[in-house]
């Protein structure tokens, strides 16, 4: 049985001797792995700075009536913040 591909055409069916951990698959661009440091570069908590503790997908503190991908985010002053993914930039030291 062949599988379709995103062109709507028809592939091969994959290996069965294929394992999934021998296919690369990126990460996603917007995602950060805990204990990221971050600068915080728009909304309510902008200029701050923090570490990432998860991400998340839920309300944030700037747009609380939508659900979007973001971060938990530890600030230094100890404050646990949800921001949005575009919300933040690398902390350069």
């Amino acid at each position: 049985m062949a599988i379709r591909s995103r062109n709507f055409g028809l592939t091969q069916r994959p290996s069965p001797a294929a394992s999934p951990l021998d296919t690369f698959q990126p990460m996603k661009t917007w995602m950060r792995r805990r204990g990221d440091r971050v600068r915080i570069t728009t909304g309510k908590y902008a200029g701050r700075t923090g570490v990432v503790e998860s991400n998340v997908f839920q309300n944030t503190a700037d747009y609380p009536t939508e659900l979007s991908n973001g971060f938990q985010v530890m600030l230094d002053t100890g404050e646990v913040v949800i921001v949005r993914y575009d919300q933040i930039g690398n902390c350069l030291r």
